[in-house]
Formats: structure tokens, sequence, C-alpha cells
């Protein structure tokens, strides 16, 4: 493992770990065992990597439109504009590419339903995958190569798209299954988690259940995996063996043990197959095959051998899982239970773990689970001991049979099925309460904020001591190593130094300001009516991330959806103080603390000072040119924030502020579009610096060339979040002087494709 992961995030320094590993290797003492599987895992790796990880699709096709055949290899998911899924391509139809492998597709208003299996001819439209990047969020580009995919697009030409054949696709099998249920529960609100625990399909929960379950740290109750696997092997093998022993000279002819074990499999194996074999899902198939084996062969070792030898044959299947968060939650919490129960019988199931069992099982994990859960999530559920000791026996034990019997009844009897699958729904509802009150709970989660390396390992060999020690002085030290967890970042602010973090939202913007003790929100990215909310995915992560839990003052330039899309959620999640708006908003002296900018406001952070230069009333007719235009000086510095001002606007600020308006970092406005940054408003600010908020590869040719050329002449530096993802500037209190970091380029990994080209 340890060889994988140097290979994965140190690709540029692999003859140095190479080196290091063979010097290691010969120092005496160590282990020769280690050392051997280190050094297999780096070779297997680069190997891997080298012959059979995911290419980028070529040159020659990247950002054109390009005829294709393929195949559909996803269950498709719907939204209200557009389906997506992944589809294999199989041939080019116009051109001879060697290129072959699966891309991510939108297919905006299909007029056909797509189905897994379905062989298409289509023209699509490519570019390399691409996420968005800023500190504490999702990195889709990395989730999205793991699972063998480089390149994302969209159906071009909808009207010559053409179905060729359909092929038998297990895929189409559950997504057939799930409609089925949606049919038999019409307009239930559960019917989405029935869907989800029979086929692993959740697209059907709604946004509330997810922060339901998020707060109660039961969200893995949703995902067909080794909970979930291992529940239905240990039900088929006790029903195994109990049929078995029914008939006793069928026991002298193998034992009950050898039949359930195999009807463990068998089942756990056909539920596998329900979540379309799903990454989770092999996991753990792998680890119950080896735990099967040695129970089979009578060489059943020690808990965490068996463990290992899981572990092993899992990276050598597929060692890109390594980058899934549910890998190492998966093994860690298995390795935790086995080390509670630290007996080799436990191996075997049947063995029935009464109450007391069941609630020191979820104290272990509620314990060890907390330095990952603090370091891949910044979030710990206080409430998730209880919710999940509840939650888990009945999800696990009663819900999922009742689901899985109403699945297979609803192929040959819809009435029956509808009356297992009401039956969970009505049990689901009465679990519901009791997760709605627990999230409910103002304290029910915890967001710590990203902390130093040295810190995660205090709290891991807390969490030892705490779990594993039996002396009672040691487990009080464990206890104090654990809260280092809430240590609160210190703040490096001094006094007259500001921070200002431009995120990549896309095509939107979103700024974060911060000085010694204030925290300034401009702008809050885009959302749409599908969901998909950046307020949600990047800014608050980022927020979290950063221990920022109350927002001082936040300003929505103007109420397009790319610039204020994500400000309800955002409201319902953090304290806010100040609202600022343009004149005329939807948000405008709704509230208290909504004010309006207006021209000539400023106020003062922290020898920082703040100033509104835009709009003056009475105001501009175009929403764009009402933009709050915000100014932010320091002694190390200024930026000027323009939001979509046009030239309009951009002639009023100069005739208005001439020499004033300049300002060493400059936010484009309007995202580099070609009706801002005139050659005039340009000379006035004089920046050092400009920054494009802009979205990869986005449909408006943002920046635009002739606005890029007009910054070059004046010889300003240019930066757009497409390619640099956040852009962070730290203005020192010292005159003239900050400090630059780009995203990308300090956190790029093997999996993020140039953005060059």
């Amino acid at each position: 493992m340890l060889g994988i992961l140097w290979s994965l995030y140190l690709p540029e320094n692999r003859w140095a770990g190479l080196l290091f590993m063979l010097v290691l290797g010969m120092w005496p003492g160590m282990q020769r065992h280690f050392f051997i599987l280190t050094m297999a895992g780096m070779v297997w790796m680069w190997l891997y990597l080298y012959w059979l990880s995911p290419q980028p699709i070529p040159a020659s096709i990247d950002g054109k439109t390009v005829a294709v055949t393929g195949k559909i290899v996803s269950i498709p998911r719907a939204g209200i504009r557009s389906t997506r899924f992944d589809f294999e391509i199989t041939d080019f139809q116009d051109q001879q590419i060697g290129w072959r492998g699966a891309v991510r597709l939108s297919w905006y208003y299909p007029s056909h339903k797509l189905e897994p299996g379905q062989v298409w001819s289509l023209k699509i439209k490519l570019k390399p995958a691409h996420g968005f990047a800023n500190p504490g969020g999702f990195d889709y580009e990395r989730w999205l190569f793991s699972r063998g995919i480089t390149a994302t697009g969209y159906v071009r030409n909808t009207d010559q798209a053409s179905l060729v054949t359909s092929e038998f696709s297990l895929h189409a099998f559950r997504q057939h299954l799930g409609e089925i249920i949606k049919g038999l529960l019409p307009e239930q609100i559960f019917a989405g988690v029935l869907v989800a625990l029979v086929n692993g399909d959740r697209q059907y929960i709604d946004q509330n259940q997810w922060r339901d379950m998020s707060r109660t740290g039961t969200t893995h109750l949703m995902a067909i995996s080794g909970l979930h696997i291992g529940l239905v092997y240990g039900v088929f093998f006790w029903f195994g063996r109990l049929a078995w022993q029914s008939f006793p000279r069928l026991c002298l002819l193998r034992p009950a043990q050898d039949i359930a074990v195999i009807a463990g499999l068998i089942a756990a194996v056909i539920y596998a197959g329900l979540a379309g074999f799903s990454i989770p899902t092999q996991r753990a198939l792998i680890m119950l095959f080896v735990v099967a084996t040695a129970t089979l062969t009578r060489k059943l070792n020690a808990p965490l051998d068996v463990l290992q030898a899981a572990l092993v044959l899992v990276l050598i299947l597929d060692p890109l899982s390594i980058l899934s968060a549910g890998f190492w939650l998966s093994f860690l919490a298995v390795a935790i239970i086995f080390l509670m129960l630290s007996d080799t019988k436990q191996l075997v199931p049947g063995r029935q773990l009464p109450l007391l069992g069941l609630i020191r099982i979820q104290w272990f994990l509620a314990i060890g689970m907390l330095p990952l859960s603090a370091l891949l999530f910044n979030q710990i559920s206080v409430v998730a001991p209880v919710a999940n000791m509840i939650a888990v026996p009945v999800v696990g034990l009663i819900v999922v049979p009742l689901s899985l019997a109403g699945a297979i009844l609803a192929l040959v009897s819809p009435l029956a099925a509808t009356v297992f699958l009401q039956l969970a729904n009505v049990l689901l509802g009465w679990l519901w309460l009791l997760l709605d009150a627990a999230s409910s709970y103002n304290h029910a989660v915890i967001h710590p904020a990203s902390l130093p390396w040295w810190v995660y390992i205090c709290i891991s060999c807390g969490v030892a001591l705490l779990l594993f020690h039996s002396s009672l002085l040691f487990r009080l030290a464990g206890f104090l190593l654990i809260l280092t967890l809430f240590i609160t970042p210190t703040n490096v602010l001094k006094h007259a130094e500001f921070q200002v973090d431009i995120l990549d939202v896309g095509q939107g913007l979103a700024v974060v300001v911060r000085t010694r003790g204030h925290t300034l929100l401009y702008d809050t990215g885009y959302a749409n009516e599908d969901g998909f909310d950046l307020g949600q995915r990047v800014i608050a992560p980022y927020l979290r991330h950063e221990g920022i839990n109350h927002l001082d003052h936040v300003v929505l330039s103007h109420d397009d959806q790319d610039h204020a899309g994500g400000y309800p959620f955002l409201r319902n999640e953090f304290e806010i103080d100040h609202l600022s708006v343009m004149p005329g908003s939807r948000y405008e002296a709704k509230k208290d603390f909504v004010s309006t900018c207006k021209a000539g406001d400023y106020w003062q952070w922290d020898g920082i000072m703040f100033r509104f230069l835009h709009p003056a009333l009475p105001a501009l007719v175009k929403e764009n040119d009402r933009s709050c235009v915000l100014h932010i000086s320091g002694p190390g510095g200024s930026v000027l924030l323009s939001g979509d001002i046009e030239r309009h606007a951009e002639v009023e600020l100069v005739n208005r502020y001439a020499d004033k308006l300049a300002a060493g970092v400059l936010l484009a406005p309007h995202h580099g579009s070609a009706t801002s940054s005139s050659a005039e408003f340009i000379a006035q600010v004089n920046p050092r610096e400009v920054i494009y908020s802009a979205g990869f590869r986005n449909r408006f040719g943002f920046p635009r060339a002739e606005v890029m050329r007009r910054y070059e002449e004046h010889g300003t530096e240019q930066f757009t979040t497409a390619k640099t993802g956040m852009v962070r500037f730290y203005f020192q209190a010292q005159p003239g002087m900050y400090r630059r970091l780009l995203y990308r380029q300090e956190h790029r990994n093997i999996w993020h494709q140039s953005t060059e080209h």
C-alpha cells in the first residue's frame, strides 16, 4: 500500500522512492515481507499506470465534434434539463483513431428513453475531465480517473442520433427494477431510498434526506457496500446452516457450516450484482471470499492476517481503489471491529451479538473513525453512534430483507411485492422520525478545520490508546490527545494584513476576503433547478476546511444565478451578520441585516479599508451595470472586485474616480467578456495582475481573446481560475508586499490533466 501511494502521489520522485526503499531494505532489522510488499506495490502501480490506467483523449478530437458508435454502460441519471450517463466508445466513424474508452456524456432534452446496453451512433463533443480545484473540495478528476474516465462531453445534433441496437445489460435490469419499485410506491417519499437499497441507484433520494443522513452519520446505509453485503451474507449463512442441519444425513456428506458459507457467498454475489458490482461491493466480495476460503480450507488465521490478505488482493485487482475514501473507511472499520472482537471465531457468521455488543461496536467505530472522518470530510457527527445503533439493525436486518423480497416478488406478483415494499416504507418513516430529530439538533455535527499533519497523528495515537489499552492512565492520555482535534487554527494574519481567495467555481464567481478578525464573502457561485449548487459543493467545504463558521459580511454583486445562486444554502448553514446587494435585488430590504450597495459607503476591519465604488444612485438600468463594485486596500496592496459591470459602468467609474480607481489586483469584469475591460478602464485601474473567474472551455469563450490582448498590451499578468484553480493573494503589512498562490500548481497529481490546450 505504501508503494502504491508513493507512486500515485509522488510520481516525479519515483526513482528517489525506489532508491530510498533499497537503502531501507538493507537496514538491519527491517522486516523482509514489508520491504518486498512495498517494492512490489511501487512496481505494480507503475506498470498499471503505463498499460492499464485510463488514457487521455487524443488532441485530434479534443474540443471537436466527432461521430462515434458506443454503448451506454451506466444507469442514466435524469435531471430537469439533461440526462448524464457513462458511454463506452467502440468506434470513430469518420476517422481512424486508435483511442477507445469510457467517457461521461450529457444529453440535453433527449427524445428517446435512455437505457444501459443501448448502442448509439452519436455526434459528441469531448474535453478532458475537469473539476473544481479548491481547498476542502471534492476532487472530481480523481473520482473519474479511479473509474476509468478521462473525458467528459455532450451529445450534439441530437436529431441525427441513431439507436443501433440494444444489448443485454445488468445495469438495464437494475434500472428496470428501480422503475418497478418506484411505480409500486407512487408518491411515497422513501421510494427513492428503497430503490437505492435494492439496486444502488441513489438518484431518487432527495436533498433533505441526504442532509439528514449526512448529519447523523448514516449515509453509508445508502451505499450497497461492506455492511449490506455482509448482512446479506450473514442472513443466508444462517438460513443455509439451519436448512442443512434439518437433514442430519446431509451433514455427514458436508458440514452445515460449509454449505452455509457457500449459500452466503451466492447471496452476496447476487446482491452485489444488483448494485452493478460497484467498486465498494467488489471490495466487500473480495473480503468475503478471503474469509470464506479460509473457513472452507480450515486455515482460518488471525483476523488481521485475513484482512491483510484481502487488502493485498484488492490492490492487485484495482490499485486505483486506493484513491477512494470508501477504501480507507471500509478497511479501517473492519480492522477496528476485528481488533475489538480479538477472537478468530468471531469471523464465522452466525453468532448473535447481544445489545451490549452492538453498542460497543458503535462506540468503537465512532471513536476509531474520528481521525479519518476529520481528515477526509472535515465533519464529525456527534449523534452518529446513537443513530447508527438504531438505524443499522433496522435497515440491515429488516428494511433491506423486506426490500429485496419486494423486489423479487415484483417480477412475478406486483400485489405481493407492494405489501413488502409498503411495510419497508412505513419502517423507514418511523426511523426517519429519529434521524430528522437528531439531524435538527443544533450541535449534531462538528466541522473541525483542516489541521497540520502532526495533529492527525496525535489523534490517531489517542484513539489507539483510548480503545485498545487497558490502563486507565493511558486511556486518559488518549482522550487528551483526541481533544487536539478541536484545536482552532490560529489566524496567521496580523493587523493590517489581508488574504483574498478567488475560488474556482467555474462560470461564476465567489471570493473570500479575510482579515485578522473578519471574513467577507463576495458572491456565492452558481446553482440551478437540478440541485447543482456550488454554495453546497464548493464554498461550504472550503469555509469548513479553513475553519470559518461565521461570515461577517456577504456581498451579492447582482442577482444572476452564477453570482447569487449559492446564497440560500449558505444562509442556512452559516451565521451571516450582514448582506449587501445591488439596487433592485430580490433580496433587498427583506431582512434587517440587508442593505443596498452604495458608492461611497465604507468600513474598516483590522487596518484594512473596504469601500463600495459602485453603483451610485440613481441606478443604471442594465442589471450587470448595477453590480456592487468593492475596493479593498491595505499597506500590502489593493484589490478591485468588479462583479459583472460592462462598459457603461466602467465609463462611469473612470469619470468618477480617475486615479483613485487604481488596484494592483483586478478581478476581471464580467469574466473577461468582450463587453467589458475597456482600454480606458484598464489604464485607470492599472493592475499588475488580473484574474478571470471563468469555466473550463465555457460556451461563451471567456476570457475573450481581444480582452486578453488589451491586458497583455498593458503589461498585466493574467490568470484564469479554470487553469489555476483557486488563486490566493496574501497581502502583508509592509508597503507593496504580497505573494500569490495558484492551487492547481501547488496540488497537481497524476490524474490532473493539462489545462493549457
